[in-house]
């Protein structure tokens, strides 16, 4: 662990994985490539307790399938633009 690195800001410091679709989400246990990202606790924090629970605590059920679609596509955009 001690060459991991935070994909959004670089920190070495406290990199964890982050499934970027919740169990909930999925249809299966399985985590497909590419459903991964690697964050520092700080970028971690920032997406699972405000960025993606307020996206999908918005939508409605039958945009959930949508939903998970845009949540992939928005988690991969902003772990690569730096803050």
């Amino acid at each position: 662990m001690d060459d991991w690195k935070c994909d959004r800001c670089g920190s070495t410091e406290r990199v964890q994985e982050h499934h970027i679709l919740w169990k909930c989400m999925r249809d299966n246990q399985k985590i497909e490539d590419g459903e991964r990202v690697w964050l520092c606790l700080e970028c971690h924090k920032l997406i699972a307790d405000y960025i993606i629970p307020v996206i999908w605590r918005f939508v409605s059920k039958e945009k959930k399938e949508e939903c998970k679609d845009a949540i992939k596509s928005f988690t991969k955009k902003w772990v690569k633009t730096k803050s």
